[in-house]
């Protein structure tokens, strides 16, 4: 799965007691709530455009035990780098930056403010869908932050409104059932949702 390079966004440190989050990071987690729990003991965790692996890092810090951080923007990853290098041995070591999507199974899978940038250059929603699916462990849940059709950042991308959420949706759910979340709070017009296999 390849996404086109997009701007990245520091928005977080590393302090003695571990990540410090600044106002993005802050809104994302106060939206994501119980859907990215204080404790994820055991879990297998895809951080997909990870950006500068604040997120990637968190999951570690509450116990996950690996996490895949995917991100095709290598200004992205080497800041993801030198966080990791700040933290913990025991966080850092289970903690993997690629640029691709490995195949094998997770529990948790985080999208967030990334799958617009997917489906620049022709790419199929449905195979996105099918791609996700492929590498969600069929008890895990998978959650997307998901630009509305009013999303003003998004509109600037597809200015000649190929970014329709109802395809998306209808895409995701061949695969899955959805359940909105919510709305973020940090850009207006986008939502979160938690996906699961369908049974």
């Amino acid at each position: 799965m390849q996404a086109t390079r997009v701007a990245t966004i520091q928005d977080h440190s590393v302090g003695p007691h571990g990540l410090i989050p600044g106002p993005i990071c802050s809104a994302k987690l106060r939206a994501l709530g119980a859907h990215f729990p204080d404790d994820l003991s055991g879990e297998r965790v895809l951080d997909v455009g990870c950006n500068h692996g604040f997120f990637s890092i968190l999951a570690a810090e509450r116990g996950a035990k690996s996490v895949v951080a995917v991100d095709t923007s290598a200004k992205a990853l080497g800041a993801a780098g030198q966080y990791l290098r700040q933290t913990k041995r025991a966080i850092s070591s289970r903690v993997h930056l690629v640029t691709s999507i490995p195949y094998q199974k997770f529990d948790l899978i985080l999208a967030l403010g990334v799958i617009h940038h997917l489906f620049r250059g022709n790419r199929s929603h449905s195979l996105t869908a099918w791609e996700f699916a492929d590498v969600l462990d069929f008890a895990g849940r998978m959650v997307m932050e998901v630009p509305g059709d009013n999303d003003s950042a998004t509109r600037a991308m597809f200015p000649d409104g190929e970014w329709v959420e109802g395809d998306l949706r209808y895409a995701m759910e061949q695969w899955f059932s959805i359940e909105d979340i919510g709305p973020t709070e940090h850009v207006q017009g986008r939502r979160l949702w938690l996906l699961r296999h369908r049974t």
